[in-house]
């Protein structure tokens, strides 16, 4: 489990996400294989499905709304100080083996 103080960094992270890439919802998962636990994130979903990308070997952050590919590469660029810190957090607590990756490429599962 994440500290609380982690978990509000991320939850504004991805709030001011939210506002500046115009999404109605981002949150971050911790992969289990297909299954995914949810970390924090911010917003309402809509009636449609998320879009994920693999932000590491065990995080996956999710998306509710459009986003060109340019967006993506930002999203993702603006996680990824954040996804190397969450990344020692779960190892350090034992949530995660970091040799072994546990997100399967091309498969959509909800959180």
């Amino acid at each position: 489990m994440l500290s609380s103080p982690i978990k509000r960094l991320l939850e504004q992270r991805c709030k001011d996400l939210c506002d500046r890439l115009g999404l109605a919802q981002v949150y971050v998962t911790h992969a289990f294989g297909r299954r995914r636990h949810y970390l924090a994130g911010y917003g309402q979903p809509l009636p449609s499905q998320p879009e994920q990308m693999p932000l590491s070997p065990h995080l996956v952050v999710f998306w509710h709304g459009e986003l060109s590919e340019q967006a993506r590469e930002s999203l993702k660029a603006d996680l990824g100080k954040l996804t190397d810190f969450l990344e020692q957090q779960l190892v350090g607590h034992g949530r995660t083996d970091a040799s072994s990756p546990t997100v399967e490429n091309g498969s959509v599962v909800q959180p």
